[in-house]
């Protein structure tokens, strides 16, 4: 008579069972990652390369100027369809980043520093879809409320404008704080830190989020203007796209090209 075999334990967690994944089956965390990669990947590459256009082709509103701003929404066609572009890509590349944290493992505290550097990412992505809204819906609301006033009630549109363009301002900054600064310090850190990563792409990183927190200021303390944002923001947000593309790349060579074995 034979013996009849028996499946490994799996017992409750923190259990020694819990610990064998069942036969023939990868680890849940293993799977997980590899998903995470396969989808992050190609956001980032997609996401990086598609966002150059749009920050080409956006036009620049003249600060302090409403019915500046007015007429230039008016005069460009496609303003609601590259704002919603705009927020798919923000979403891709937040996936991307997920990815990026998600593969920095080196030791708990670079874990940690990438953790971190995710949340603040996400809260830069939320200030920049309602940046998008406002700048998008809001301006355009505005411009076709001003097109379609008679010529005495023009200047009260143009008022709402200017309070649109206030909120606009406003989330912008913190996109500004949040997203081109914050985030990108953040991710530079967690590559500097970490054995994942090389050097060069942390300190691409770093200099992103330094002009883009040093255009945050400005900003606060001026207006935003030309300036800013050609010498500061429109290079911060090159920067972050560059090593977000160079990132999505080095990502997939390492974990999805060569993934590591199961041990």
């Amino acid at each position: 008579m034979t013996a009849t075999p028996t499946a490994p334990p799996h017992g409750p967690p923190g259990s020694a069972g819990a610990l064998i994944p069942p036969p023939g089956r990868p680890a849940r965390q293993g799977l997980s990652d590899r998903l995470l990669y396969r989808w992050g990947v190609p956001a980032g590459v997609v996401g990086s390369l598609v966002a150059f256009p749009f920050v080409a082709f956006h036009p620049h509103l003249p600060p302090g100027n409403a019915q500046g701003v007015l007429e230039t929404v008016r005069d460009f066609g496609p303003w609601l369809v590259l704002h919603l572009g705009l927020i798919v890509v923000l979403m891709l590349i937040l996936l991307a980043l997920a990815a990026f944290s998600r593969s920095i493992r080196s030791d708990e505290r670079t874990s940690g520093i990438a953790t971190l550097a995710l949340v603040i990412a996400t809260f830069g992505t939320l200030f920049a879809i309602l940046g998008q809204g406002v700048d998008g819906v809001g301006l355009k609301v505005a411009t076709d409320v001003w097109e379609g006033s008679a010529a005495d009630d023009k200047h009260i549109a143009v008022l709402m404008g200017a309070g649109v363009m206030g909120v606009a301002t406003g989330i912008f900054l913190m996109v500004l704080f949040f997203y081109f600064g914050a985030t990108s310090l953040a991710y530079g850190v967690a590559f500097a830190v970490s054995r994942e990563y090389p050097g060069w792409l942390a300190a691409l990183a770093l200099l992103g989020g330094t002009l883009g927190l040093a255009g945050a200021l400005l900003t606060y303390f001026d207006d935003f203007s030309d300036p800013v944002y050609y010498g500061l923001f429109i290079p911060s947000a090159v920067i972050l796209l560059l090593w977000v593309f160079a990132g999505s790349l080095l990502l997939r060579r390492r974990e999805l090209r060569h993934p590591h074995q199961a041990a």
